[in-house]
């Protein structure tokens, strides 16, 4: 049982050194895209992350019992 437990053993790490060498060796492609701003320029992205929020909890959407303007001003 040693025996084959040592033997996959090193299966998966001759595997895994073969497929490291590989990688070495194949080029790197260039992207041709040209990039999304301008050089000095960072994307404006925003990330709300609420728990239990609801499309109509904001009062941009409607809602009259929430008072939501910070973030009314960010939909507009």
């Amino acid at each position: 049982m040693k025996q084959l437990i040592s033997l996959a053993l090193l299966i998966c790490i001759l595997t895994g050194s073969l497929t490291a060498a590989e990688k070495k060796n194949v080029p790197e492609k260039k992207s041709q895209s040209r990039p999304a701003t301008e050089p000095g320029k960072h994307p404006n992205i925003v990330i709300f992350l609420a728990d239990d929020q609801g499309w109509g909890d904001l009062s941009h959407n409607g809602n009259t019992n929430l008072h939501t303007p910070n973030v009314d001003s960010l939909a507009t």
